[in-house]
C-alpha cells in the first residue's frame, strides 16, 4: 500500500523539476553533461540505474499478461502498483508510448496493456511532423536533465534518419536548422525552463512561420512532454536496455554506413562536435572563471503574497485568450458525451480544437477522480497546488478546486496554460487556488462512507 502511494505521488507531484543521482538517494543533483561524448556515456550509465520501487518477485502469469513488456521496468509499475483502469495520461500530443488499458497484478486484472504511440498524429487538424515534435522533446528533456526521455528522443531521431551531428546540433548549433524550427526550439526551451516569462511576444514571433493550431499543438506537445520527464525521474525509471523498438517503427530504412544507438548509445562522436558545450542545458557558471560547471541551475522568482495571489486571480477570470477558444455549442459538439454539463471551461473549450487527444485527456480525468480508497479527495490537492506553486507564473494557479488530478496532468495544464493559456479567461469559482481553508472544509465534506462526496468529484 505504501508503494502505490509512492508511485501515485510521484505521478501527482510531477510538476517539480526532479535533478535526483542515479545511484544514491540523497540530496545531490545528478551531474549535468555538458558534452555530446558525457551525454552518451550518461545515457548509457543510466541503464544501471537501481530501481528506486522494488518490484515483486514475477508469476507465470504476470509474463504472460505483460508479454514483450514483461521486462520494461515502466510498464511493470504500472502493471503492479496503479489501479484497474489507470488512463493514458502521460504521454500525448507528441509524448511518447503509454499503454491505455493497465492491469492490477492484486485485482487479477490479466489482461495485457494496449499501446499508443502519441507522437503520431491523432487528430486531423494536426500538422506537425513526427520528427519536429520530437526534436522539441530532445529539447524539453534535455533542459530538464531527464536522461531516460533524453535517450528515448536520440533513438527515435536516429530512426527518423537523422544522423549524430544533427542531432548533436540541437544542443549548442540552431543555425543548422530552419529559422521557423528554431523559433520552435527557443520556445519549447522557455516554455520548460521558465514559462513564468512567456509573453505576447513569444507567440508574435511563433505566428510568423505556424498557425494558431501549430502552436496549439506545438504547445500541447511541449507541455506533455515536460510531463513525463517529471515523473519518470520522479520513479527513477533506468534507462531501456534497447532502442530496437524504435527502430523496428522508423519510417526510413534505416543507414547501414554508421553505428545506430540501437544496443549502446556509446555511438562514434565526429570531431566537430565532441567538445561543444551545451547551450541548452541550464547549468551553473564558475564565479571565478565563468565557466559551465555540470551543476543543474533552476531559478524561479520569490512566490506573490496572498493578496497578490486574489487579486491575479479576479484579472484571470477577465483576460483574453491567446489562442482562439471554440464556443462552448461547437466544443460540446466536437467532444460529444465526454462533454461535462454546464459550462465547458476555457481550457476544454482549447482542446477541444483536437477532439480526439480531448476525448482521451477527459476519460483518464474522469478515471483518475473515481475513488480508490487511495488517499482522501485534499492530499492529491495539496500536492498538486504545491505542484503548481513551484511553476512561478500567474497562469498556473488553473487548479479546478474540486478535481483529484493526476500531477503530471496538472503539470501539463501549468505549462500549456502559461502559454495559450496564460490568457484563457478562468471560470468564475471555479479554477481558482485553494486555501487552507478550503482544504480542511473539502476533508469534512465527506459522505458517510468516508469517501469523498460525488459533489466534490466533478471535473473544473
Amino acid at each position: 500500500m505504501h508503494l502505490k502511494r509512492w508511485l501515485k505521488a510521484s505521478l501527482v507531484v510531477a510538476g517539480a523539476t526532479t535533478f535526483l543521482h542515479a545511484e544514491e538517494a540523497v540530496n545531490t543533483a545528478r551531474p549535468v553533461p555538458l558534452t555530446r561524448p558525457e551525454i552518451k556515456q550518461l545515457l548509457e550509465d543510466m541503464k544501471q540505474r537501481p530501481l528506486r520501487i522494488p518490484l515483486p518477485e514475477m508469476t507465470e502469469a504476470d509474463k504472460a499478461a505483460l508479454g514483450e513488456r514483461s521486462t520494461n521496468y515502466e510498464a511493470l509499475l504500472r502493471y503492479y502498483y496503479l489501479p484497474p483502469g489507470e488512463p493514458a495520461t502521460y504521454g500525448g500530443f507528441g509524448g511518447s508510448r503509454s499503454s491505455g488499458t493497465r492491469g492490477n497484478a492484486a485485482a487479477g486484472n490479466s489482461a495485457a496493456p494496449v499501446q499508443r504511440d502519441f507522437t503520431r498524429n491523432a487528430d486531423e487538424k494536426m500538422s506537425l511532423s513526427y520528427a519536429f515534435k520530437t526534436r522539441l522533446f530532445w529539447i524539453v528533456s534535455r533542459t530538464n536533465n531527464c536522461q531516460y526521455c533524453l535517450g528515448h528522443q536520440e533513438q527515435k531521431l536516429a530512426s527518423a534518419g537523422m544522423t549524430d551531428d544533427e542531432i548533436a546540433a540541437l544542443d549548442f548549433d540552431w543555425e543548422l536548422f530552419p529559422e521557423a524550427e528554431q523559433a520552435a526550439f527557443a520556445y519549447a526551451r522557455k516554455l520548460t525552463y521558465e514559462p513564468h516569462r512567456l509573453s505576447d511576444d513569444d507567440l508574435h514571433t511563433l505566428r510568423k512561420h505556424y498557425t494558431d493550431l501549430q502552436i496549439l499543438e506545438m504547445t500541447m506537445s511541449v507541455a506533455w512532454n515536460n510531463s513525463i520527464n517529471r515523473w519518470k525521474e520522479g520513479a527513477g525509471v533506468p534507462q531501456s536496455q534497447t532502442g530496437l523498438g524504435f527502430f523496428r517503427r522508423g519510417e526510413q530504412e534505416l543507414p547501414k554506413d554508421r553505428l545506430l544507438p540501437i544496443e549502446t548509445f556509446l555511438t562514434p562522436t565526429s570531431p566537430k562536435s565532441s567538445s561543444r558545450l551545451s547551450k541548452i542545458a541550464p547549468v551553473a557558471h564558475d564565479p571565478v572563471t565563468g565557466l559551465p560547471t555540470k551543476q543543474a541551475v533552476n531559478l524561479r522568482p520569490r512566490l506573490e503574497s496572498r493578496d497578490q495571489v486574489r487579486a491575479a486571480l479576479a484579472a484571470d477570470r477577465t483576460r483574453k485568450p491567446r489562442l482562439p477558444l471554440l464556443s462552448d455549442a461547437d466544443a460540446r459538439q466536437a467532444l460529444g458525451e465526454l462533454a461535462p454539463a454546464g459550462p465547458l471551461p476555457a481550457w476544454l473549450r482549447l482542446m477541444a480544437h483536437f477532439p480526439n487527444e480531448a476525448s482521451s485527456r477527459i476519460r483518464g480525468i474522469n478515471a483518475i477522480t473515481e475513488d480508490r480508497g487511495w488517499l482522501t479527495s485534499s492530499v492529491p490537492s495539496r500536492w498538486c497546488w504545491s505542484s503548481a506553486t513551484s511553476r512561478a507564473g500567474r497562469s498556473v494557479r488553473c487548479i479546478p478546486k474540486s478535481t483529484n488530478f493526476r500531477s503530471g496532468t496538472r503539470t501539463k495544464r501549468s505549462s500549456w496554460a502559461s502559454t495559450c493559456g496564460k490568457h484563457i479567461p478562468r471560470t468564475a469559482g471555479r479554477c481558482s487556488r485553494t486555501t487552507r481553508s478550503e482544504y480542511r472544509s473539502r476533508s469534512r465534506s465527506r459522505s458517510p462512507s468516508g469517501r469523498p462526496s460525488r459533489s466534490n468529484a466533478t471535473a473544473g
